[in-house]
C-alpha cells in the first residue's frame, strides 16, 4: 500500500491543477478570439497564458470575464493570473503581485492616407481635432486641448475612431497598436487607407499579475518570462499578431 500511494503522490505531483488563467472577454482580435462549435479560443492572450503555464510544467485553462470582474477575481483567487495587464490600470495594483515587464502596450497615431501624423516628440497635433478614446488620459495632448490648440474627440469604441476619420469628423486618432491591427483585421481593405506613425505614441510596459496567496511566485513567473524572452518566442508572438515585443 505504501508503494501504491508512493506512486499516486508522484502523479499528482508531475500533474498540478491547470492554471486558471484571466482574460478580458470584451478584447477582439489580436488579443482574445472566441471560438465557435468545436474550436478552441485563440488569440494572443491565450497564446501566451499557455507559452507561460508550459515553462512552469502546467496546463492552462483561459476563464474569460468581464473587464470590471476580472481583477476583483484574481484578487479573490477565483482565478490565479492575469497578464498584459500593468498597475497603472488596476484599482487595487496594492493587493496584487507583479511580474517583470514583458510586452508593452504601444499607442500609436493614425491619419488618413496622405494626412501627417507626424512622429515623436515632433506630433501634428496642433489645430486638429483628434479621435480620443472616452475615458482616457492624454498626457501629452491634454496641453494643447487646453489651450485650445487642439480638439478631443471622445469616442467610445476604436471602430468610432476609425469612422470619425473616415466622415471628416476628426482629423487623427490615437489608440493602441493591437487595436489598430484588430480594426484591420476585421476590415481588411482600411489598412491601405491610413497612415499610422512610425515612432510611439506612448509606450507602457504590461506585467503578468497573481494574487497574494496565489500558489505561483513572482520569482517562477520571472524565471519563466526570462526563458520565453530569451528563446525569442516573445518576440515572435508578439510580431504573428502585428505586434511590437518592445
Amino acid at each position: 500500500m505504501a508503494l501504491g500511494f508512493g506512486v499516486v503522490s508522484a502523479v499528482c505531483a508531475q500533474k498540478p491543477p491547470p492554471l486558471r488563467y484571466g482574460v478580458f472577454e470584451s478584447m477582439g482580435y489580436p488579443f482574445y478570439v472566441v471560438g465557435s462549435g468545436s474550436t478552441a479560443h485563440s488569440g494572443l492572450l491565450i497564446e501566451l497564458g499557455d507559452a507561460i503555464a508550459r515553462q512552469l510544467n502546467m496546463g492552462m485553462v483561459a476563464v474569460p470575464l468581464p473587464r470590471r470582474r476580472v481583477e476583483p477575481a484574481l484578487v479573490q483567487g477565483q482565478i490565479e493570473m492575469l497578464c498584459y495587464f500593468s498597475p497603472s490600470w488596476a484599482e487595487q495594483p496594492d493587493k496584487l503581485a507583479w511580474s517583470m515587464a514583458m510586452l508593452p502596450q504601444i499607442e500609436r497615431v493614425v491619419a488618413p492616407k496622405g494626412g501627417r501624423t507626424g512622429n515623436a516628440p515632433h506630433w501634428e497635433f496642433d489645430g486638429k481635432r483628434v479621435a480620443l478614446q472616452l475615458g482616457y488620459h492624454y498626457p501629452v495632448l491634454q496641453p494643447l486641448v487646453d489651450a485650445g490648440k487642439a480638439v478631443r474627440v471622445d469616442q467610445s469604441k476604436v471602430a468610432l475612431q476609425f469612422r470619425s476619420l473616415e466622415i471628416k469628423m476628426a482629423d487623427l486618432l490615437i489608440t493602441s497598436e493591437g487595436e489598430i491591427e484588430g480594426y484591420f483585421h476585421e476590415n481588411p481593405t482600411a489598412r491601405s487607407e491610413f497612415e499610422v506613425s512610425r515612432t510611439a505614441f506612448s509606450v507602457t510596459p504590461t506585467h503578468c499579475a497573481i494574487g497574494r496567496s496565489s500558489r505561483l511566485s513572482v520569482a517562477e513567473l520571472d524565471k519563466a518570462i526570462t526563458r520565453l524572452q530569451s528563446s525569442g518566442d516573445l518576440e515572435r508572438l508578439a510580431k504573428r499578431y502585428g505586434m511590437s515585443a518592445r
